[in-house]
């Protein structure tokens, strides 16, 4: 696989997976206005996961970046 490729890859995951958290926590917003403390504690828990994974992504698209200077 080209390096272009893996790149963009990572940069395209990182841009998703910060949605993804915010529709995560959005969701968590609207579970805990609802009193469903036990979904919103869930939700924000894969919020903070999937922050952690699209922060590796875009480390990892910034190493090969700055890999192929």
């Amino acid at each position: 696989m080209k390096i272009q490729t893996r790149i963009r890859q990572s940069e395209n995951a990182a841009r998703s997976g910060m949605k993804l958290v915010l529709f995560f926590l959005l969701l968590s917003a609207g579970a805990f206005l609802l009193d469903i403390y036990w979904l919103a504690k869930l939700l924000c828990g894969l919020a903070i996961f999937f922050t952690v994974v699209a922060l590796f992504e875009r480390w990892n698209a910034r190493r090969l970046k700055k890999g192929m200077r």
